[in-house]
C-alpha cells in the first residue's frame, strides 16, 4: 500500500501548537535558533521568521533541498505520528534529538480515553481517508515512548506536547521558572506621599522589585545600587518601610511568605518527578534556599512533609475549606486560573501533580478541584470577562487515582454556564465589582428564587424571559 505522508502536511496562518506553546512557556526564548525538523509547508518557519527568530526547517517532501542543522531548540511536530514504519520512527526521534543543542519539542496526535479513531486499521496505526497515516497515542503512552526511546524523563508542556531537554540543568530551569512567580512592583497611583522620598522614587522602585523578586532583603552583592540607597535612606530596612508607604501592595511579610511557598513547592514538585539532582538546581535558588530555609536538608524535610500530606485526601478537603479566594461548594473548590498562586501549598502541589500529567493549563478559565475524589478539571468558558454567563465549551478532567485525562466537549444545545462570577475571582480582579453589581441584581429581581435548576442555558433564559426581564452586558432591564 502507498502511503502518502507529505498529504498530512497542512498550511496554518498561526503558529503551531507546539511552536506556540514553546514561547509562551519561554522554552524558546528571544536570541534562540530554532529548527523545524519535518516542517511540512513551512508556516512555523515563515510566521517565526516575521516574529525575528532565528530558524530553519526541514522536511522530506516540502523542503528537502534544505539542510538539517543543530539548533538551540527543535521542533519534531506531528511528524513521529504519520511514519508508518515503527523502526523510522524511531531513527527520526533520536536524529532530532541529535540536533538539539537546548531542547527538542515532540508533539504528536493524543487521544484521550472518551475519544475514537476514525480509519481503516494499519500497522499499530489507521489509513485516513487521504491515504495518510496516523498513529495515536495516550498521553502517558507518548511521555513513555519518547522517554524509554531518548533515555531521558520528557517534561509535558500540554496535551500531546512534550519538552525533552538536552540538559538537567535547562530542565531544572524550566521547572524553576515555571512554579517561582515573577515578582513586579506596582506604583501607587500618586496621591500624598512624603516629599523626602520623591528624589528617590526611581531608587526604590529597583530595591522593591529587588527585595519582590528574592522575597528577602538582598545582599550587598544582590543590588548594584545598595551603597547609594544606603547613603540616601540609612538602610535596608528603612527603605523597605518607605516601600511599603510608597507602593501598592508592596507588602514584604507577603512577599516573604510567597517565595518561601514558591520555592517549597517548586522543589516539592521537583521530587516528585524523580531523577532529581541538586546540582542541576539554578545557584540562585539554592543561595535563596540556603538563606530563607536555613539548608538544603530543611526545604528537602518540608517538601517531603507536604508530599506525604497529600496522601490523605482529608488533607485536601480540609484545605479547600480553608482557600482564601474561589468559590466553595461541598465537594469542590472552583477558582480562576488567575488565582492558583493565591492557594496553600498543598493545593498548588496537588493542581501541579495534574498538570506534570498533561502540561501547561493556563488557557483554562478554572479549576476545579474535587474534595471527595482525586479528580482535578481544568474548565474551559467563553469570554469569562465579557459574557455575563459563560457557557462552558470544554473541561479536561484528570483521575490523579488512575492517571488518565479525560476531554469532554460540551453539547452547544444546553451547556452549563456561569453566575456569581465574583466568587471565582479575588476582589483585584478587574471586573469583580461588575460581577458582584449583576449578582445583586439578580438577586433582587428573584432570578436565584424561583426553585428551579439554573445551571443550564435553556433553563436560566426560560426563567429571565418569564420574569419579564433581559440581560444585557452585566446589567438586569425590564424586557419592555
Amino acid at each position: 500500500m502507498q502511503i502518502h505522508r507529505h498529504k498530512a502536511a497542512i498550511s496554518r496562518k498561526e503558529l503551531s501548537k507546539p511552536v506556540f506553546a514553546a514561547i509562551q512557556q519561554r522554552v524558546i526564548q528571544e536570541g534562540d535558533s530554532v529548527f523545524d525538523y519535518g516542517c511540512g509547508k513551512g508556516s512555523d518557519v515563515r510566521i517565526l521568521k516575521k516574529q525575528g527568530y532565528e530558524v530553519t526547517g526541514w522536511d522530506p517532501f516540502h523542503a528537502a533541498e534544505n539542510k538539517k542543522e543543530f539548533a538551540d531548540i527543535v521542533n519534531l511536530g506531528y511528524v513521529i505520528n504519520v511514519i508508518e514504519d515503527p523502526k523510522e520512527r524511531i531513527e527520526v526521534l533520536k536524529e532530532s534529538f541529535k540536533y538539539a543543542k537546548k531542547c527538542l519539542i515532540v508533539a504528536a496526535q493524543v487521544l484521550t480515553e472518551d475519544q475514537q479513531t476514525q480509519g481503516k486499521s494499519y500497522a499499530d496505526g489507521i489509513i485516513t481517508k487521504r491515504n495518510t497515516f496516523q498513529k495515536y497515542y495516550t498521553q502517558n503512552e507518548l511521555q513513555n515512548y519518547i522517554s524509554d526511546t531518548l533515555k531521558v524523563d520528557p517534561i509535558p508542556a500540554c496535551l500531546g506536547v512534550f519538552y525533552v531537554f538536552k540538559d538537567d540543568k535547562y530542565r531544572e530551569h524550566f521547572l524553576s521558572d515555571k512554579y517561582i512567580r515573577q515578582y513586579v512592583c506596582r506604583p501607587r497611583q500618586y496621591k500624598t506621599l512624603e516629599e523626602k522620598l520623591e528624589p528617590y522614587r526611581e531608587l526604590l522602585e529597583e530595591f522593591a522589585n529587588t527585595v519582590g523578586k528574592l522575597g528577602r532583603l538582598p545582599k550587598s552583592d544582590e543590588f548594584s545600587k545598595y551603597n547609594e540607597l544606603k547613603q540616601n535612606l540609612g538602610s535596608t530596612k528603612k527603605a523597605l518601610t518607605f516601600c511599603e508607604r510608597l507602593f501598592e501592595d508592596f507588602n514584604f511579610a507577603e512577599i516573604a511568605e510567597n517565595r518561601y511557598n514558591d520555592i517549597l513547592v517548586y522543589f516539592a514538585v521537583s521530587m516528585l518527578r524523580g531523577k532529581f539532582k541538586l546540582k542541576n538546581m539554578d545557584d540562585g535558588i539554592k543561595k535563596d534556599i540556603k538563606i530563607i530555609f536555613g539548608s538544603i536538608a530543611e526545604v528537602k524535610a518540608e517538601a517531603s512533609h507536604l508530599i506525604h500530606k497529600l496522601r490523605d485526601h482529608k488533607n485536601i478537603y480540609e484545605a479547600c475549606a480553608k482557600a482564601p479566594v474561589g468559590k466553595l461548594l461541598p465537594d469542590s473548590l472552583y477558582i480562576h486560573i488567575d488565582y492558583l498562586d493565591f492557594l496553600s501549598p498543598l493545593l498548588r502541589l496537588y493542581v501541579a501533580c495534574a498538570t506534570t500529567f498533561t502540561g501547561e493549563m493556563s488557557d483554562a478559565t478554572l479549576v476545579k478541584i474535587n474534595r471527595n475524589k482525586r479528580k482535578i478539571s481544568f474548565l474551559y468558558y467563553n469570554n469569562f470577562d465579557k459574557n455575563p454567563h459563560p457557557e462552558l465549551q470544554h473541561s479536561i478532567v484528570v483521575d490523579l487515582r488512575y492517571l488518565t485525562v479525560k476531554d469532554w466537549i460540551q453539547s452547544k444545545d444546553n451547556p452549563p454556564i456561569l453566575h456569581r462570577k465574583e466568587t471565582f475571582v479575588g476582589n483585584n480582579y478587574p471586573g469583580f465589582a461588575k460581577f458582584a453589581k449583576l449578582t445583586r441584581q439578580e438577586e433582587k429581581a428573584g432570578l436565584f428564587d424561583t426553585g428551579e435548576f439554573i445551571g443550564r442555558k435553556q433553563n436560566w433564559e426560560e426563567i429571565v424571559k418569564r420574569k419579564g426581564l433581559k440581560i444585557t452586558g452585566h446589567r438586569v432591564f425590564v424586557n419592555s
